[in-house]
C-alpha cells in the first residue's frame, strides 16, 4: 500500500512564518524579496552575535540565561526548565515547555511550520534531533528522548517516482510522508534510535537504543520494541510511583 504525499508547506500554516515565505521564495527564484531580506536581515544583525554568546554560556549562569531569554520565546514555558550549552532551537515561538523540563546540550529542536509540546519532567539528550516540521511532535510528561535519537514528523519517501533530495525540491516533486508523532507519558526513545513520520509510542512505551520505528508504526503501552525495524522484544511493567 502506498504512503499519500504530504505538503510539509501547507498555506495554513505559513502564514504567520516569514522565515519559510522567504525560503519557498528563494527556492523558486534565487533570490530573497527585499519585503523578506530587509526585516529578517535586522532581526538577524541585531540579534545573532549576543544570541550566540547566550546559546553556548556554559554553566549554571549560561542556564539561567537561557531560561530567562526562552520564558518570552516559546510559546508556553513552564517553571524549573534547563536548557543546555549549544541547543540548537528553530521556530520557538510554536514549541511548548512544561515544567521542570531538561533540554540537554547540542539538542535541536525544529517546529518550522509545525509545533512541538514537551510535557513535564521530560529529558530530551544530548545531540537528539525533535523535528516537528510541518506537523506535530507531542512528548508526554515524564518521557525522554535518548542521546542521539531521532525524532522526524515529516520525512521523504520512496513514493511515485518522486525525488528524495530534501528541502531545496518542490513538494509536488517530492515523496514525502508528513504525519505527527506522539510519545506518550512514561515513553522512553532509546540512545541513537529513529522514529519516523505518524508513529505513536503508547503510555510507557520503549524504544530500544539504535532502533528503527518505520513509519506509522503504532507502540502499545507498556510494550518494549527494538531492532532495525522495530519489532515487539517484550513487556514493561506499568509505573507504580507517584506523579510529582
Amino acid at each position: 500500500m502506498k504512503e499519500p504525499v504530504s505538503s510539509t508547506f501547507a498555506p495554513s500554516t505559513i502564514e504567520d512564518d516569514a522565515e519559510v515565505k522567504a525560503f519557498l521564495e528563494f527556492r523558486e527564484t534565487g533570490e530573497i524579496p527585499l519585503k523578506f531580506a530587509v526585516p529578517l536581515g535586522l532581526k538577524a544583525l541585531l540579534t545573532d552575535i549576543p544570541f550566540a554568546v547566550l546559546q553556548h554560556w556554559p554553566g549554571l549562569i549560561g542556564m539561567e540565561l537561557r531560561q530567562i531569554y526562552y520564558r518570552f520565546r516559546f510559546k508556553e514555558m513552564g517553571r524549573g526548565v534547563l536548557i543546555g550549552p549549544g541547543a540548537e532551537i528553530r521556530h520557538p515561538r510554536r514549541i511548548t515547555v512544561a515544567d521542570y523540563v531538561f533540554i540537554d546540550e547540542r539538542v535541536r529542536l525544529d517546529a518550522m511550520a509545525g509545533s512541538i509540546s514537551i510535557g513535564r519532567r521530560t529529558h530530551i539528550g544530548p545531540y537528539a534531533v525533535i523535528a516537528g516540521v510541518g506537523t506535530s511532535v507531542l512528548i508526554g510528561d515524564y518521557a525522554a528522548v535518548g542521546a542521539f535519537a531521532r525524532v522526524y514528523a515529516n520525512s521523504e519517501a520512496p513514493i511515485d517516482g518522486k525525488r528524495m533530495s530534501g528541502p531545496m525540491i518542490p513538494e509536488n516533486m517530492k515523496g514525502m510522508i508528513t504525519a505527527p508523532v506522539r510519545i506518550e507519558k512514561d515513553g522512553l526513545v532509546g540512545t541513537g534510535a529513529v522514529v519516523l513520520p505518524g508513529v505513536t509510542v503508547g503510555e510507557g512505551g520503549v524504544i530500544a537504543g539504535n532502533s528503527l520505528v518505520l513509519a506509522r508504526t503504532q507502540v502499545p503501552p507498556w510494550t518494549i520494541w527494538g531492532g532495525v525495524p522495530a519489532k515487539l522484544l517484550g513487556l514493561r511493567k506499568k509505573v507504580t510511583v507517584p506523579d510529582i
